[in-house]
C-alpha cells in the first residue's frame, strides 16, 4: 500500500513538473566597455556570458572574435549596446565620455566600474566581478594565487632604500603618474617608488625643471624616443648612470591578471640596477 502511495506521489510530481515546467536561469548579458575587463571575464571563464564589447587598437581574443562590437574607443554606440539588452555594463572610467556614463545610470543599467590604486585592491575587484557574474569559485582561485605571487615579488625584491623612479607616459607635454595610480603601486612591489607620488592626478603634467629638482634614480618610459630627450641634461642622476629603462608592456596598466605578469618584468628590470 505504501509503495503504492509513493508511486502515485511519484507520477503526480512528474505531472505538475511537466505541466509547470523547469525553467533554467537565463544566462548573464554582459557589455565590457573595456578590453582589460573583457580578458577578465575571460579569464573567469565567462566568454559565453560576453553579448557585446567596445574595441580598441588591440585584436580580439578568438573567443570573442565574433561577438557584436558597441563602437570604438572614442565612438561608442548607445544604441547597439541598448540592442544587445544586457543585464551588465563592465566599465573603466575613462572608458567613455562621462556624458555617455550618465546616460547608462539614467537608463538604469547595473554597472560594475572598476578603477583599482593598488594591485590588492585589483585582486579584490576580480572577486567582486567574479562574483557578480556567478563565477565566484574562478575568482577566489585566481585571487589566492594573486596575493601568492604578490607576497613572493614584495619579498624577493624588497630594498631597505627604495628606488626613485620617474615614469614617464608621454612626451610633450610630459605626462607622469601621481599619487593613487596603480603603476605606482607595481613600482612600490618592484621596490621603487614614485618620484611624484605626492601630485594628487592620475596622470599629472610636469616640466623638465620639475623632473631635475626631483633627480630621480631611474626613468622608464615606453618609447626610445622618450628616453633619447633626456640625454640633453647629462646633470641627472639617472642620465649620468646611465639609468634609462625601455618598457613598453602595455598590460602594466591593464585591470585583470597580466598587471601581475607585467610587474613581475618590471621587477626583473629594476633588478638590474
Amino acid at each position: 500500500m505504501f509503495k503504492l502511495f509513493q508511486l502515485s506521489l511519484i507520477t503526480f510530481i512528474l505531472s505538475i513538473t511537466s505541466i509547470i515546467g523547469y525553467s533554467q536561469p537565463k544566462p548573464l548579458r554582459i557589455v565590457s566597455l573595456s578590453p582589460s575587463l573583457t580578458d577578465l571575464v575571460i579569464e573567469l571563464d565567462g566568454a559565453n556570458l560576453l553579448v557585446g564589447v567596445l574595441d580598441f587598437q588591440q585584436a580580439r581574443p578568438a573567443v570573442i572574435a565574433n561577438i557584436p562590437s558597441v563602437g570604438q574607443f572614442g565612438q561608442f554606440s548607445l544604441e547597439k549596446l541598448i540592442s544587445l539588452k544586457p543585464d551588465l555594463i563592465l566599465l573603466w572610467p575613462t572608458s567613455i565620455k562621462s556624458v555617455e556614463q550618465q546616460q547608462l545610470n539614467h537608463l538604469g543599467y547595473k554597472i560594475i566600474m572598476i578603477s583599482p590604486h593598488t594591485l590588492d585592491e585589483l585582486a579584490t575587484q576580480i572577486a567582486f566581478v567574479g562574483k557578480q557574474i556567478g563565477r565566484e569559485q574562478q575568482g577566489q582561485t585566481l585571487v589566492i594565487k594573486m596575493h601568492k605571487e604578490l607576497a613572493e615579488l614584495r619579498e624577493k625584491f624588497y630594498r631597505e632604500r627604495p628606488l626613485s623612479v620617474f615614469y614617464q607616459l608621454w612626451g610633450n607635454p610630459i605626462y607622469t603618474i601621481g599619487k593613487g595610480q596603480i603603476i605606482g603601486d607595481a613600482l612600490k612591489i618592484c621596490g621603487a617608488r614614485n618620484v611624484f607620488d605626492d601630485l594628487n592626478s592620475p596622470a599629472p603634467i610636469v616640466n623638465t625643471e620639475r623632473v631635475l629638482a626631483r633627480n630621480p634614480d631611474i626613468i622608464i618610459a615606453s618609447q626610445q624616443s622618450l628616453l633619447d630627450a633626456w640625454q640633453n641634461w647629462p646633470m641627472l642622476k639617472a642620465v649620468a648612470q646611465h639609468k634609462l629603462i625601455l618598457f613598453d608592456n602595455q598590460n602594466i596598466a591593464r585591470t585583470d591578471y597580466a598587471m601581475l605578469e607585467a610587474t613581475k618584468q618590471l621587477c626583473e628590470l629594476l633588478a638590474n640596477y
